[in-house]
């Protein structure tokens, strides 16, 4: 570890070690000495429950929303702010009152958001819940956010100290216990280093990748023109025109318009273009999913063109139109895209075209 950047942890405690302990809200050594971790800033102790999402996909219900089956880390807190972990509400607003839920996702994945707000979570042992909105955070320390109210009547069953490590003197002090127990865990995650520069280099190779695929979304929908606004303001942020704040709605516009798209293309098309939007927002954290901001925009211009030739390589040279689209991406990104990349930790391939052609181009920029 760098004792030159910051890094990010998150301490959990069931109930009974806080109500056990006389110092619970310390940072412990390996050697089990018990003291606060010099240059450490903390938030907290949140309360912490867990939902679970039953296996099985439910017969679809008018305004139901129902998650992927799994446990759902659900943290109870008044408001996104805090000095420890940046908590990003990029869609909707915060929970304010009992029966409300906002949702933890990458701000990339926005499939579906605007249409999922207002829909109730039903889960076994909870409350009917709203989603009253969409929200990222540095930290990744939770599934959702509820009021502390809320989470009470969720039966919390442990409690979430969040750290931010300014210095450490050891790595010991800078991962804090990892305890061996299944109530207690510790994740730390570094920051890396994303300039301004980076992430104008990273929106203008992005829009060049999803401009090469704008046709096939405009011959869809010719009087459509939100992708392309999006495609222009992200090039306007890339020469400095304008500062990140309008290219959120953009974004968002772009990825309503896939969604609305007749021809597979086309909505790839679109996505191309509301991902490449969306680039400047990516987090300075080390955290795998964060590639996705990098990398989503080619490999949504990949896909719209097999889409669009159907499959076919119309090379004659036994590539897929999606493979040349890959390797021209990777013989124009600039040397900011391979820089933030070498950063973030590297993802598995998958099993989708998308996520292999998403595993071959990072695979590139990082050699």
């Amino acid at each position: 570890m760098s004792h030159g950047s910051p890094s990010y942890g998150v301490q959990q405690w069931s109930l009974g070690q806080l109500l056990d302990s006389a110092t619970p809200l310390t940072v412990r050594d390996t050697k089990g000495a018990v003291g606060a971790a010099a240059g450490t800033e903390t938030a907290g102790p949140f309360p912490q429950a867990v939902l679970n999402v039953p296996p099985g996909r439910p017969a679809p219900v008018d305004g139901v929303y129902t998650p992927a089956p799994g446990p759902i880390t659900v943290v109870g807190r008044a408001d996104p702010g805090g000095p420890v972990d940046r908590v990003d509400l990029w869609e909707g607003r915060w929970a304010g009152a009992p029966g409300e839920i906002v949702l933890m996702r990458p701000p990339g994945q926005h499939h579906g958001v605007r249409e999922t707000l207002g829909n109730r979570l039903l889960l076994p042992g909870a409350p009917p819940l709203t989603i009253v909105g969409f929200a990222s955070s540095i930290s990744q320390s939770a599934g959702a956010r509820v009021t502390p109210g809320q989470v009470a009547a969720l039966h919390p069953a442990a409690t979430q100290l969040l750290l931010r490590f300014t210095r450490a003197g050891t790595e010991e002090v800078a991962t804090g216990d990892r305890g061996s127990g299944t109530d207690r865990q510790n994740v730390r995650m570094d920051e890396v280093t994303i300039s301004e520069e980076d992430r104008r280099q990273l929106g203008a190779w992005a829009a060049d990748c999803a401009e090469r695929v704008l046709h096939l979304f405009e011959a869809d929908a010719p009087a459509d023109t939100r992708p392309r606004e999006a495609i222009e303001g992200i090039r306007r942020y890339a020469r400095g025109e304008i500062p990140r704040g309008p290219l959120r709605p953009l974004a968002h516009a772009a990825l309503a318009a896939a969604r609305e798209a007749g021809a597979p293309a086309a909505t790839a098309a679109a996505r191309a273009a509301g991902y490449a939007a969306a680039t400047p927002y990516i987090h300075a954290l080390a955290s795998p999913h964060q590639s996705n901001h990098v990398l989503a925009p080619a490999v949504q211009t990949a896909r719209a063109r097999e889409l669009a030739a159907d499959g076919s390589s119309g090379t004659g040279t036994g590539d897929s139109c999606g493979d040349l689209e890959i390797r021209r991406a990777i013989e124009h990104a600039p040397p900011a895209v391979r820089g933030i990349l070498a950063q973030l930790p590297a993802r598995g391939p998958g099993r989708s075209r998308a996520e292999v052609l998403r595993h071959r181009l990072d695979a590139a920029l990082r050699d």
